[in-house]
């Protein structure tokens, strides 16, 4: 009875690992509002028709004011506005608004990662790397679940590898293998809002200066 459970639990795992991976590629390629949180959606809306305000009229106290109100006082809004200039919404103003509360703005931009840690943004874009680590950590998952029916027929001999006979063990493997998948997914998506943050950062700070 308890090898059809671990089993049934094994198919489980394969099947999030399976979903993981097809839930990486559609956040990459696919901008799903539905997904998108509603109080992000919200100020995103707001700051948008204020930001075309802005655009049209030239007027921009409504626009400043729902900037403080959304980021905090003393917010730079040309920060925003650059965010939300032509196609840069997703890009830039997405992760702005998700990162907000770890946005420092005193006399140059900073991440708070932690009360007591705060950095400059990063100036190289991980998100290769994590998502490489990503896509093999979930194939791995299925290559424990692979494993797992092998051995049922056919048993692994050499000693070294004798562990793989055993289905207990492949089952803790491969739901380590999804929790270190979502660790690194929601890393990777926080590694790339502040590098975008920064970068967004310095396009405004680089065409200000240019003026």
């Amino acid at each position: 009875m308890l090898s059809f459970f671990i089993f049934f639990m094994i198919f489980v795992g394969v099947t999030i690992a399976l979903y993981q991976v097809y839930d990486v590629h559609y956040n990459l390629n696919f901008d799903d509002e539905e997904q998108r949180p509603r109080a992000l959606s919200k100020e995103l809306e707001i700051l948008s028709e204020k930001a075309n305000e802005y655009a049209e009229t030239g007027s921009s106290p409504g626009f400043i004011q729902a900037v403080n109100r959304i980021f905090g006082n003393g917010f730079d809004y040309r920060i925003v506005l650059a965010a939300l200039t032509g196609d840069r919404r997703q890009k830039y103003a997405e992760p702005l608004l998700r990162r907000k509360k770890n946005i420092v703005l005193n006399g140059c931009l900073k991440i708070l990662h932690l009360p007591f840690w705060k950095t400059s943004p990063p100036s190289k874009d991980l998100r290769g790397v994590l998502i490489t680590f990503i896509i093999a950590n979930s194939l791995l998952a299925l290559f424990w679940g692979a494993m797992s029916v092998y051995t049922v027929a056919y048993e692994v001999s050499i000693s070294q590898l004798s562990w793989l006979n055993d289905e207990l063990v492949l089952m803790i493997l491969i739901y380590l293998s999804i929790l270190l998948t979502y660790a690194a997914s929601k890393l990777e998506l926080y590694m790339h809002d502040i590098y975008q943050v920064g970068k967004l950062n310095r396009i405004v700070f680089t065409d200000h200066s240019n003026e």
